[in-house]
């Protein structure tokens, strides 16, 4: 790998001098890690070679990451390899700062080990017990403290318990100030600032949510930070602006493609029910809820009454829209003030609104 950085170097023409004055370390550190003589930072590493090789990044990273032996970037290597989905490779870092003698890297891969296993299982993921198990943590290190406080975040953000994520919030950013390793100190915020825009997305604050999904962005921590990111600021200009909307809908699309079909789909879905509120025709809808959701705003007389066989919540929606059917609407509203949703509330509350629903009662359920 460093021979072919060094090929690249030349073929470019660039003079490790300028690049080190760019990344913000010396020419000399650089020549250290191309010769293999010093094992450099892994944040020195990736700003290497997002410079010089930035369409190769992951290849060369998980690499280097495999190649770290000191405690500060082995703890930097499952934090890359976590917040970039490499999750074998992250299973191999694991192993290895299990076997290490320091005791707080250990400590910080046991917590890695936690959310890997989230990550891989989170059907059979005991979310209360391992929260238990977090709070009994005991340690010096004030990294482990940091991300064990995150993965309580996470948690309690999965349990849609927004009001308790931001609270330990408040608490993490002083504690999150305090790191010195600047690679996890950037991460960990990126983490935290991901969490929050969807938290604030999710509360009707499409202003908060803007500012934070902004933050992971110009945080630069990974492709799906990123897909994330714009898919928040995207769906918070869903019921303002249309352009603005599609814009960021589909540069999240555009990312999620690269590597999560799964989430590339769902956002082709978010893209058809935007066109389909804005009342934009001339567009081949291929998913029938919404398809028969336009028709209906559409006045087209050619649409079945839909049974309903599930319980998704936003599916509930769109078939109450297209039935025009006030309980099952409610119904749907109600789902929503449950899960702290208040963004798709009052997507609800409005189309009751349209069949005279007592909307006082409903702008009261959503302030409560």
């Amino acid at each position: 790998m460093r021979e072919i950085l060094k090929k690249e170097l030349l073929h470019k023409g660039y003079q490790r001098k300028e690049i080190a004055e760019s990344i913000g370390t010396t020419s000399s550190t650089i020549t250290k890690f191309l010769d293999g003589t010093q094992e450099v930072s892994i944040d020195t590493v990736l700003q290497f070679i997002r410079y010089v090789m930035p369409q190769n990044e992951k290849r060369m990273m998980i690499y280097f990451c495999l190649e770290a032996e000191k405690p500060a970037n082995l703890s930097a290597a499952m934090e890359y390899c976590s917040t970039n989905r490499l999750m074998k490779t992250l299973a191999k870092l694991i192993d290895k700062a299990k076997e290490s003698s320091n005791i707080e890297l250990k400590q910080l891969a046991a917590l890695y080990e936690t959310l890997l296993r989230w990550q891989h299982g989170i059907y059979n993921f005991d979310i209360q017990e391992e929260l238990i198990a977090l709070r009994k943590l005991k340690t010096d290190s004030e990294e482990c403290k940091v991300f064990s406080k995150l993965l309580e975040v996470c948690m309690y953000y999965y349990k849609t318990q927004y009001t308790v994520v931001k609270d330990l919030t408040n608490e993490l950013i002083n504690d999150l100030d305090q790191l010195k390793r600047t690679y996890l100190q950037k991460s960990y915020k990126a983490r935290l600032n991901e969490i929050m825009s969807y938290v604030f997305l999710k509360l009707n604050n499409l202003k908060l949510a803007r500012e934070y999904a902004r933050k992971v962005i110009k945080a630069k921590i990974g492709t799906a930070f990123n897909a994330f990111a714009y898919f928040v600021i995207g769906s918070s200009y869903m019921f303002s602006e249309y352009d603005k909307t599609l814009h960021y809908l589909e540069k999240s699309h555009k990312l999620y493609s690269k590597y999560s079909p799964h989430n590339a789909d769902d956002i082709l879905n978010k893209i058809e029910f935007t066109n389909a509120y804005w009342n934009v025709h001339n567009i081949n809808y291929t998913n029938e809820l919404i398809l028969h959701y336009y028709k209906k705003k559409n006045n087209h007389h050619d649409i079945p009454q839909l049974e309903v066989p599930t319980n998704d919540s936003f599916q509930l929606f769109l078939i109450g829209s297209i039935n025009a059917d006030r309980t099952l609407l409610i119904k749907t509203f109600t789902n929503f003030i449950h899960k702290n949703d208040i963004f798709n509330a009052t997507l609800v509350k409005e189309e009751l609104a349209q069949l005279d629903e007592n909307s006082y009662l409903l702008e009261q359920m959503l302030l409560v």
